[in-house]
């Protein structure tokens, strides 16, 4: 699971426009999912398992 951007996100050289990935997965030539759905298909937030969202989130936090 990874985080999709809500907003623009400049720091430093990190640049995500609103709605990319912060990992930056989805522009590596595949789609990557940032929403779970259940079994009727309704979207829900779910834990981010991507460790490269993961570490640019805990490096944006600090």
């Amino acid at each position: 699971m990874h985080v999709r951007c809500e907003e623009p996100v400049s720091v430093g050289r990190l640049r995500r426009s609103q709605g990319d990935l912060l990992c930056s997965a989805g522009a590596m030539g595949y789609l990557a999912e940032a929403v779970s759905r259940d079994g009727s298909g309704e979207p829900y937030r779910d834990w981010v398992t991507c460790r490269a969202c993961q570490a640019v989130a805990l490096r944006l936090a600090t």
